[in-house]
């Protein structure tokens, strides 16, 4: 929600082992507005204080999700057919 408005949805899956960015979709009228970039800091900023990575897949065709992500530490772990396996381990 943005000023009381629906912008969109995040899907986050929390385990033992890692947080887990599943997925994030915002409305057309709610992009290129820094709210994306909020999300992942705020989901950052939980792994770091829980000592656990970040992990998310994003789509090839999507370079300027991906260029955000290594922006913000994320490492290419994993090379799949149409989507890029990322993580982000914790910092103290």
């Amino acid at each position: 929600m943005v000023a009381g408005q629906r912008s969109g949805a995040v899907q986050i899956d929390r385990i033992p082992e890692e947080i887990r960015l599943v997925d994030i979709a915002l409305l057309p009228g709610f992009r290129q507005r820094g709210i994306g970039s909020a999300i992942l800091a705020l989901l950052i900023e939980e792994a770091n204080r829980s000592a656990l990575p970040l992990a998310l897949t994003v789509s090839k065709s999507n370079a300027r999700a991906r260029r955000l992500y290594e922006r913000c530490g994320f490492q290419v772990t994993e090379d799949l057919p149409m989507d890029i396996g990322m993580r982000r381990d914790p910092i103290a």
